[in-house]
């Protein structure tokens, strides 16, 4: 896990530097809707480390005797995981509505205050919007995951 974080870092720096370089340095949020050069290795990391975050983290808390899988933080790559990685809302859908279930299967990494998110873009329709919930950024996640092992080990 920690490599897809250092990984997904590098990739960023490497956004970060591309829009310094062309004066697009208050570039906030931005989509290339799975266009840009990095998308479907980015994609691939957040798959990757959703799987092994959802297979680690209750082993190590049933371990440890934590609750980290509950931490609010968490949130979002849990949920992303459970409704897009593992098996699509639209295969499976457990109270989704139309949008959530149709963005469960058009999933691409958002830039967001220099870092890449998933879940990040929110659709709407007549039957209401995609759920939010399910937002989340490797960088940040792993970030919160090594401060908190890091507190508990020692």
């Amino acid at each position: 896990m920690a490599n897809l974080a250092d990984w997904t870092a590098k990739i960023e720096a490497a956004e970060t530097e591309k829009l310094s370089s062309t004066g697009k340095t208050k570039v906030l949020i931005h989509v290339a809707f799975g266009n840009a050069m990095h998308d479907t290795q980015v994609t691939n990391y957040f798959l990757w480390y959703a799987t092994s975050f959802a297979a680690f983290l209750p082993l190590f808390d049933k371990a440890a005797g934590t609750s980290l899988m509950a931490l609010p933080e968490f949130e979002g790559v849990i949920t992303w995981r459970n409704k897009v990685a593992a098996h699509t809302s639209y295969v499976e859908p457990r109270k989704d509505n139309y949008a959530t279930l149709h963005a469960s299967l058009n999933m691409f990494p958002t830039w967001d205050r220099g870092q890449f998110v998933m879940g990040g873009f929110v659709t709407a329709g007549p039957t209401g919007t995609s759920t939010d919930k399910w937002k989340w950024s490797l960088s940040f996640t792993h970030k919160k995951l090594s401060e908190h092992l890091t507190r508990v080990l020692s």
